[in-house]
């Protein structure tokens, strides 16, 4: 599990400290500081979501199972969850005539599950036997997940960058609506 703070410096908020002196009650700053938080963590997800997706072929309803918004009084935190490796029937395959024949990168060509092939009775997932009898077979799992993804292609980095741009626009979008709707004057 990988946590992504939403926490800022105490300089972060100053344009909204500042419309105190302009008339703004103490709990209206909080409520905006809150929402600002709130706005800012969800645009992470979402973007990291898309970033995930830029890698990998998965489902936008896939690839944002894992991740969440935990929301507590000290802030805000998006939580990239441990799952594990999604099964093939997430990612482009199609039955070739020496297996299967899958791509779970964007970036990279199509990979080969070899002796494997896909049942549909079982939900199209891709199988392969474990000895040379009829049974047992298993499913073969072998799709990223987007905690993988995240650490492989080291996106906290890009995640501090993309939260700071995002905190900035909140605000400013922030000031600007109360501004206009307790018509403050500056």
């Amino acid at each position: 599990m990988t946590r992504i703070k939403i926490e800022f410096k105490n300089n972060t908020f100053s344009k909204l400290e500042d419309l105190l002196e302009h008339g703004l009650t103490k709990r209206q700053l909080k409520a905006a500081t809150t929402s600002v938080l709130n706005s800012t963590a969800t645009q992470v997800k979402i973007d990291l979501v898309k970033r995930i997706q830029q890698e990998i072929w998965l489902s936008k309803k896939d690839a944002s199972a894992p991740i969440r918004i935990v929301k507590d009084p000290k802030g805000v935190e998006v939580v990239v969850d441990r799952t594990p490796r999604p099964s093939l029937k997430r990612f482009p395959h199609k039955q070739t005539g020496t297996g299967v024949s899958y791509k779970v990168n964007k970036k990279k060509g199509w990979q080969m599950a070899r002796h494997a092939f896909i049942v549909n009775e079982l939900g199209r997932h891709v199988y392969r036997r474990t000895t040379k009898k009829r049974l047992p077979i298993y499913r073969v799992d072998r799709g990223a997940s987007p905690l993988a993804v995240y650490k492989k292609q080291k996106l906290g980095e890009w995640v501090e960058k993309r939260k700071r741009k995002v905190v900035k626009q909140e605000i400013s979008k922030k000031v600007e609506a109360l501004i206009k709707k307790y018509k403050l004057k500056t």
